[in-house]
């Protein structure tokens, strides 16, 4: 009995340096980043939307296209599609928020509508408002895509 008291306590001590289970498993946890809290911009409205953009993710683990030019205060649809075989997914973030991410399987929930899982096949939008310049990037996280270079670029003017 002691045995299994003991397993458990560390077990639950092991969880808690991990930052609970989505690190254990290869998920994510953004709980601190809110829609408030993030910095390249926010979700945006179907109403507000300046214009579309189509972008496929590609199982040579790039985007096409691979960068994008958009105007400061401007609102993008992002049609993205998935043509290939394997999961992907499309986030935007700038750089702290892409390396806080990580590699592993897509579970984020995307709570701030800053990105997409696309299973094959499958097409999703997420819609965007660029509020300041600078750049921000879209990746995809599966597998650790993101660390074999499947990202690209926003260029805010």
């Amino acid at each position: 009995m002691r045995s299994i008291a003991l397993q458990a306590l560390a077990t639950f001590l092991f969880l808690g340096a991990c930052g609970g289970t989505g690190d254990l498993m290869g998920g994510h946890d953004h709980s601190n980043m809110g829609g408030d809290a993030l910095t390249f911009g926010r979700s945006g409205t179907e109403s507000d939307v300046s214009r579309t953009v189509k972008v496929s993710t590609l199982d040579s683990l790039r985007f096409d296209p691979e960068s994008i030019e958009v105007e400061e205060g401007e609102t993008i649809k992002f049609v993205v599609t998935n043509p290939g075989r394997i999961e992907h997914e499309f986030v935007l973030g700038d750089t702290e928020y892409q390396r806080s991410h990580g590699g592993g399987a897509a579970t984020m929930d995307h709570d701030s509508g800053n990105g997409q899982v696309l299973q094959p096949g499958q097409t999703a939008e997420v819609i965007w408002t660029f509020d300041e310049g600078g750049e921000v990037l879209f990746a995809c996280h599966v597998d650790d895509h993101y660390s074999a270079g499947m990202y690209g670029t926003v260029a805010v003017r």
